[in-house]
């Protein structure tokens, strides 16, 4: 899928914590509520990517089980297994969805606020430094997505920050895209659909690729749409970025996942 070339393998983590354990960290205790629609967002990326993957053997999909499964150290060392199994034409996916906040920087990078992004898992935080970190290795012909549905999400898993809609950011490291739809200052929020409740970032993606004629000809035509159904639905911003090297930039306008355009 870089630079428009065809996916090999679909490798996926969906990464769901709807009930977090409290933290201590730097003094303060964070507290967080259940979330209703984590399963929900989950199991809908879970059947939506067996749907598009054909043959079924391309897809590696980790579903880790809440919460024996979705510690910080759990969530880490599976991503980082993604990482280290992938080879040239594979597309590695990561979706998020739970709670997300802001903690004091630990190690000086981010200038702007002075304050990193999380993510609350079962035991411990995944801060945004570790994404850096992950992304950072070179890998011919490897790329990544990360959709991220939790407050102050537009940096956690990608790194960085943006001031546009769509940004593209010319960096080292695996050549990714990241689909959020709030702001690191931004509070995410779930809503009803049909009786079930749902992450809007989550529902919104799920109704563009499904109702919108066009959403599925390119990341920029999906992300456009979610974009659009995220904003009528709530006061989130939705945000997408590219990060990798200039030459791969081109991947926005590549088919989302691998999949042939709507006829």
């Amino acid at each position: 899928m870089t630079a428009g070339r065809p996916v090999t393998r679909l490798l996926v983590a969906l990464i769901g914590v709807s009930r977090p354990a409290a933290v201590e960290y730097d003094g303060k205790r964070f507290r967080f509520k259940t979330l209703r629609g984590v399963d929900g967002d989950i199991a809908w990326f879970e059947s939506f990517f067996r749907s598009i993957v054909q043959p079924p053997q391309l897809l590696v999909l980790l579903r880790p089980h809440e919460p024996r499964e979705t510690g910080a150290e759990d969530i880490k060392a599976m991503l980082q297994q993604l990482v280290d199994e992938a080879r040239s034409g594979d597309l590695i996916v990561v979706v998020l969805s739970g709670h997300g906040f802001q903690v004091r920087d630990a190690n000086g990078d981010e200038v702007t606020d002075r304050l990193d992004e999380a993510f609350a898992s079962s035991q411990g935080i995944v801060v945004d430094d570790f994404f850096a970190t992950l992304w950072a290795k070179q890998l011919a012909g490897v790329s990544a997505v990360v959709i991220v549905d939790t407050c102050n999400a537009d940096s956690l898993g990608i790194m960085g920050f943006s001031t546009r809609p769509l940004d593209e950011v010319i960096d080292s490291g695996i050549p990714r895209l990241s689909i959020s739809a709030s702001e690191q200052w931004e509070k995410a929020s779930e809503q009803k659909s049909a009786g079930k409740v749902r992450g809007v970032l989550s529902l919104a993606f799920e109704d563009a690729w499904t109702l919108v004629p066009g959403a599925r000809d390119s990341y920029r035509s999906l992300f456009a749409a979610t974009a659009e159904l995220v904003g009528a639905r709530s006061s989130q911003q939705a945000r997408m970025r590219y990060y990798g090297p200039r030459e791969q930039a081109q991947m926005i306008d590549a088919p989302p996942f691998g999949a042939q355009p709507q006829k």
